[in-house]
């Protein structure tokens, strides 16, 4: 959960990073008094110039501005910028979208006997109105569809606390061309 400062935080880098050609993934704050850590991932389409260090440098100076004006911390903290990376997080229904046949992983809160839940993301759906027995469901909420070893569980938008894409490295496909 996000404290107010955090959303707020969270909604204007949402805006600002659109303005600047970059998408705002997802914002984390962690650490203890005196050694908090903001992170602030980004991303950018390959056809805008992708995201390579002169493009988070380029970042880093619209974001420091943006998150000291709203100061979201008290106390000093550490300011990190920087790619998604290879597990990258899903924080909102457009990002599930688009990893669509991706293994992922959810954390949740308690949700069929469950808090922790990894398959392949194969879908979203719309929820307009309840469906009986579907207590769990809120009317207009998401319900992300996870394959689990062949069944395909529907978990509710809303009791996702965390999620994110499970990386893959697969060293097996090397260029052949590289010796």
């Amino acid at each position: 959960m996000r404290t107010k400062k955090e959303q707020a935080l969270l909604e204007i880098l949402e805006s600002v990073a659109a303005a600047h050609g970059f998408e705002l993934v997802d914002l984390q704050i962690s650490g203890a008094q005196g050694a908090r850590v903001v992170r602030v991932f980004l991303d950018r389409a390959p056809e805008a110039g992708g995201l390579g260090i002169d493009a988070l440098a380029e970042a880093n100076a619209w974001v420091g501005p943006v998150v000291e004006e709203l100061d979201p911390v008290s106390g000093r903290y550490t300011l990190e910028v920087s790619s998604p990376g290879i597990d990258r997080p899903l924080r909102t229904t457009a990002h599930f979208a688009r990893f669509v046949g991706e293994t992922v992983h959810l954390a949740t809160e308690s949700f069929e006997g469950r808090r922790s839940w990894t398959g392949e993301l194969v879908g979203l759906e719309d929820v307009p109105v309840r469906p009986a027995g579907a207590e769990d469901a809120r009317e207009g909420e998401a319900l992300i569809l996870l394959n689990i070893a062949g069944t395909v569980h529907r978990i509710p938008y809303g009791k996702i606390r965390k999620a994110h894409v499970k990386g893959r490295v697969d060293f097996k496909e090397r260029d052949q061309d590289v010796i």
